[in-house]
């Protein structure tokens, strides 16, 4: 899947009444919001993954990311990352794995959970199963109004 029609089903929904203020139009900016990064090790891990993300080089990011995994196996903002750099390389289920892992991690982080959604979402959709792919994208819509 192309990084701009990521881009552009992460930003947004397909009734707009629905939706409330529009999300961040890129995913990373969407997790940037969500994080509560306290390590200046692991904001700088994140910075490192986010750059080779935007740069598509997803081998890269993912490399990064397991690093920042093995410094602390429990932060919800790299398993999400990881989630979507799956999502990017086509490995849909592990995208969701990981997206879940993620949730588990997020606590009270509604901003995280509602990314998290919409990442399981696309990855429900291009997996064909559009029934999940629509209950993932609900669950988003009830944590979008905590994004901003």
């Amino acid at each position: 899947m192309a990084c701009a029609l990521l881009l552009s089903q992460l930003s947004g929904c397909s009734m707009p009444v629905c939706c409330g203020p529009p999300p961040a139009s890129d995913p990373l900016e969407q997790l940037n919001r969500a994080d509560r990064i306290d390590s200046p090790v692991m904001a700088t891990l994140l910075q490192q993954a986010d750059e080779r993300i935007g740069q598509q080089q997803w081998s890269q990011a993912a490399s990064i990311l397991e690093r920042a995994l093995r410094i602390n196996s429990r932060q919800g903002e790299v398993w999400s990352r990881l989630a979507l750099v799956s999502l990017q390389q086509g490995r849909f289920k592990q995208a969701i794995e990981r997206a879940r892992r993620s949730s588990s991690y997020a606590g009270d982080n509604k901003a995280l959970l509602g990314a998290n959604w919409q990442l399981m979402a696309q990855a429900y959709e291009q997996l064909g199963q559009e029934e999940k792919a629509q209950q993932a994208r609900q669950k988003s819509q009830q944590y979008r109004e905590s994004w901003f």
